[in-house]
């Protein structure tokens, strides 16, 4: 017998908001502040591509000490450019209506003709 366990939630898209970032706005704060503007309460970022001139980003990591198994190592930085091939992601608002994004994305990061005559 197979065993089919999980959790759902049912919506309707009254409206879609598209935005573009400027240069050098920071992306999770670019985000919030189109949300901020058009009181978006709760949303899905259904694609999200760009340049970056740097990536800062969570990794998660085993770890036997705590109950799930694995926890959130340091963030890591990558200086760029780095391009921002896909992301996805939530938006939902804390208790206290403060913004709390959710965003996995897939970065891609190359040298430079200078970094690659260097190595």
């Amino acid at each position: 017998m197979n065993i089919c366990r999980f959790q759902s939630v049912e919506g309707s898209a009254d409206r879609i908001v598209s935005a573009r970032l400027q240069a050098g706005t920071e992306l999770m704060d670019g985000i919030v502040a189109v949300c901020a503007k058009h009181d978006i309460k709760q949303g899905y970022i259904s694609c999200c591509i760009g340049s970056l001139q740097k990536a800062t980003f969570y990794v998660i990591k085993a770890d036997g000490t705590v109950k799930t198994g694995a926890r959130y190592a340091d963030p890591m930085e990558v200086k760029g450019p780095i391009q921002f091939v896909s992301g996805q992601g939530l938006i939902c608002r804390t208790e206290d209506g403060e913004y709390a994004l959710h965003v996995h994305g897939t970065f891609s990061h190359w040298k430079t003709e200078d970094e690659i005559r260097k190595n």
